[in-house]
């Protein structure tokens, strides 16, 4: 696997703004079209058949759990979010198409769970290498190529 500027989304080809309320497993969602700009569930998406792009930066998102029904997700961006658990995290490696994933600005870039220890955070957490390990068929994490 190798990376390159080339395969970064830049674009947004064919987004669209709705209100999710709800994820199926069938990777199709329960949305309202329609521009909720004062919404706090405000998400961007470009479906395809074949490609799930999911925009739902700083709308407070903390649970991934349904994340991992999204057989087609290829780009998940949940920056500035509420993430603050590896457990969640981990849904994500079910996602066999996920390549690329935004998580900076959430909690768990800081500490694993959200009772660790002081002293549990001076051993050296390594956010970078858990969601690596968790979710190992990136190639990108954070804007960053995920091999460096």
């Amino acid at each position: 696997m190798s990376c390159s500027q080339d395969s970064v989304p830049l674009a947004r080809p064919g987004t669209e703004k709705v209100l999710v309320t709800e994820l199926t497993g069938s990777s199709q969602m329960n949305s309202t079209s329609a521009a909720y700009e004062d919404s706090d569930m405000l998400v961007e998406l470009y479906l395809s058949p074949e490609k799930l792009v999911l925009y739902v930066a700083y709308t407070s998102v903390s649970d991934l759990s349904q994340a991992s029904m999204l057989e087609n997700l290829q780009l998940l961006d949940l920056e500035g979010n509420a993430v603050d658990d590896l457990v969640q995290v981990q849904y994500l490696g079910l996602c066999s198409q996920l390549r690329t994933l935004t998580l900076k600005g959430n909690p768990v870039c800081m500490r694993p769970h959200p009772n660790t220890t002081q002293s549990e955070e001076e051993e050296g957490y390594s956010y970078w290498l858990a969601v690596r390990e968790l979710v190992p068929q990136l190639q990108y994490l954070d804007d960053m190529c995920a091999e460096e």
